[in-house]
């Protein structure tokens, strides 16, 4: 990279630690959802702990989404990596970090190509980082993003509500 590209400055994580981070992601939205689906359960038993339950789910489900503000997830904050913009090494806003890149193009995106290709295309995705010179997902190819390390934990993130 260029030495005038302030994200050139930046060290790419590791794709073991994206994966570990990805998989703390994945057992978090469990943990939501599973709480969910009880208090539902529950409710569907006519019971009153459906309200709490529910809302319980409803609150760590907002809570998650809420953890993507800075381009950091609840894996990448334990890990201390964060999702850049690759040319600037700004961090990705609540919406086009939740939303747009694992929503949209993780989730719908390349779930569909996924389910098409009988899962070939998204191990492909997850693998591409391994022989990438920007050691970059195909998903972070598709929105010209980076996964990189950060010093501290909430350095410089201000926390500045629920959609910034």
């Amino acid at each position: 990279m260029h030495s005038d590209n302030p994200a050139g400055s930046l060290e790419p994580a590791e794709w073991i630690t994206r994966l570990f981070a990805y998989v703390i992601d994945v057992l978090a939205w469990s943990v939501g959802w599973s709480i969910f689906g009880f208090g539902v359960a529950l409710g569907l038993g006519a019971s009153r702990g459906f309200f709490v339950m529910a809302l319980v789910g409803v609150w760590v489900l907002v809570w998650i989404a809420w953890m993507y503000r800075d381009g950091r997830s609840v894996g990448k904050r334990m890990l201390n990596l964060q999702v850049v913009y690759a040319e600037t090494g700004v961090p990705l806003r609540w919406g086009a970090n939740f939303i747009v890149r694992e929503v949209v193009v993780r989730t719908i995106v390349l779930g569909v190509v996924g389910s098409i290709t009988f899962y070939i295309g998204t191990v492909v995705n997850y693998l591409w980082p391994l022989w990438d010179d920007r050691q970059q997902a195909l998903h972070d190819k598709m929105l010209s993003t980076r996964v990189v390390k950060i010093a501290r934990p909430d350095a410089a993130s201000p926390s500045s509500g629920f959609i910034s």
